[in-house]
């Protein structure tokens, strides 16, 4: 399972809901998270060191020139901003693009990585009061967690 996929599945997992489920299908998802949530905690530190680290010379001024761009045009829509209103934004913009296209490239191997777990399984039956109890899951929060925590049928 790829990091990103798991960085997605725990968080939807440590907010679950495990009611209407037996002990010990609980304690399964319980010994799971135990599994992914060091990997979830590895990767956002990577993130968070990458982040840091490749902030450009400037990076401060910059944050303190959008937050003044922002506070003096707040309403604003762009067809009322000036010519040079825009090009400052643009530019604020710009540098801030560039600096998370740097970051997602240095992280990227990282969130594609395919990490091995090793941890059982919950039945059909099981997994199927795991989503009763969580009603508010997307479809794919759904999915994803059948490929993290359903047991294969054949």
């Amino acid at each position: 399972m790829k990091t990103k996929d798991i960085v997605t599945a725990t968080a939807a997992l440590s907010d679950a809901k495990l009611t209407g489920m037996a002990d010990a299908d609980k304690f399964t998802v319980i010994r799971a998270l135990r599994v992914l949530k060091p990997i979830r905690q590895q990767y956002e530190d990577f993130v968070r060191d990458a982040s840091e680290r490749l902030k450009p010379e400037g990076f401060d001024q910059l944050q303190e020139r959008a937050r003044k761009w922002n506070d003096q045009h707040k309403g604003k829509k762009m067809a009322d901003l000036t010519d040079d209103e825009r090009t400052e934004l643009e530019d604020i913009n710009t540098q801030y693009a560039d600096y998370n296209k740097k970051v997602e490239q240095c992280v990227r191997e990282e969130a594609d990585r395919d990490q091995p777990l090793d941890f059982a399984k919950l039945s059909e039956e099981a997994f199927g009061k795991l989503l009763a109890a969580n009603a508010n899951w997307t479809a794919a929060t759904i999915l994803l967690l059948t490929e993290t925590l359903m047991k294969e049928e054949g």
